[in-house]
């Protein structure tokens, strides 16, 4: 799944924007069919009203140059703070819709300035799903969160920090060894925190899975739920020029 994506990002090919846009249509499709679970149709549709609103103004403000960087910076922040504010009060699909665009808007960003770190980023959260299964799958051991999420176990989440740690030393973010370690943590932490946020969302609504996108193995948040809050992670080292 990811490989195709991989390689269009390493040829920085055009076809980025078209897998970004048909993916963003496959995240939307789920997330809003999980909503007809949520109990508080009319809460939820005023929170969606005032996401779509206020994401809407700070991309046209950005793309029309009327933000700086620091400024830019802080909405952003200000934004996930409301996302927090959300998931607080169990607006589960608004937190994901809100996710999912911050999370394009930003890969959009990073493809056409470094698109090298989208590439990095990719393949560390990638390495780190592999890790968390492969590690959970042989060396098994007591779960994480045995009712939200069964599957997940502390060997398989300490072996997606090793790998992921070592991936990101290895394609060297940073010449500073500390923040490619620090990169290579975080990314895993987050990626594991962005799927147990989609586990979590899919338990309110009783599915095991997002959807059907590929047979047995799920839909769109399934496969990309945990880029979702690594993609939003990797601003902050570049925001303050660590990497």
């Amino acid at each position: 799944m990811m490989l195709p994506i991989l390689l269009v990002i390493w040829l920085e090919s055009p076809i980025f924007y078209i897998i970004l846009l048909l993916i963003n249509v496959g995240l939307y499709i789920e997330a809003i069919k999980l909503s007809k679970y949520s109990s508080s149709k009319r809460t939820v549709l005023i929170t969606k009203i005032f996401i779509i609103t206020f994401s809407s103004f700070i991309l046209v403000l950005k793309i029309n140059n009327f933000l700086s960087e620091f400024h830019f910076f802080l909405s952003l922040l200000f934004f996930f703070l409301i996302s927090l504010i959300i998931f607080k009060n169990k607006l589960f699909t608004c937190f994901i819709i809100n996710l999912i665009f911050l999370s394009s808007f930003l890969s959009l960003i990073l493809f056409d300035n470094n698109s090298q770190i989208l590439l990095y980023l990719i393949i560390i959260n990638s390495v780190s799903d592999i890790g968390a299964y492969l590690g959970g799958s042989i060396l098994k051991g007591p779960k994480i969160f045995p009712k939200t999420s069964p599957n997940k176990t502390y060997s398989g989440s300490i072996c997606a920090i090793l790998l992921s740690i070592l991936v990101a030393t290895s394609l060297q973010f940073s010449s500073n060894l500390n923040i490619n370690i620090f990169i290579g943590l975080s990314i895993s932490l987050f990626g594991q925190t962005g799927d147990l946020i989609e586990s979590i969302y899919k338990r309110k609504n009783n599915v095991k899975d997002s959807g059907v996108f590929i047979p047995g193995h799920g839909g769109f948040l399934d496969r990309f739920d945990s880029l979702l809050l690594s993609i939003i992670f990797i601003v902050i080292p570049i925001y303050f020029n660590l990497i």
